[in-house]
């Protein structure tokens, strides 16, 4: 008896899990054809396993490599470090500033 063609699922959004499902698919359809012994496999199969590469493929393809997020984070990073020096020089001089007007202020 013929290993059954797996049962055709909604493939996930997220790019691992997609990855994850249709692996475990193809392996399931490739012991179904295995099993058929050079029996055809149905083209509506076929085109819903075709079809969903297509898609897993084009998340990768849209998906940003690593340098390019290890670039926007040093970024985010280094404006965060400018950000920071510059409250604080800003609050130091508000506190300069607010001395300078308290001793004026006791003339």
């Amino acid at each position: 008896m013929a290993t059954p063609w797996p049962q055709v699922t909604t493939w996930p959004t997220d790019l691992r899990e997609h990855a994850t499902s249709l692996s475990d698919y193809l392996r399931k359809a490739l012991a179904c054809i295995d099993s058929a012994e050079n029996q055809p496999v149905p083209t509506s199969l076929t085109k819903t396993t075709i079809a969903t590469m297509g898609v897993l493929i084009a998340k990768f393809q849209n998906t940003p490599d690593m340098s390019t997020i290890m670039q926007a984070l040093a970024t985010v990073q280094n404006d965060l470090k400018t950000t920071a020096e510059t409250v604080q020089s800003t609050a130091v001089r508000v506190q300069e500033n607010t001395v300078t007007h308290q001793q004026i202020a006791t003339l």
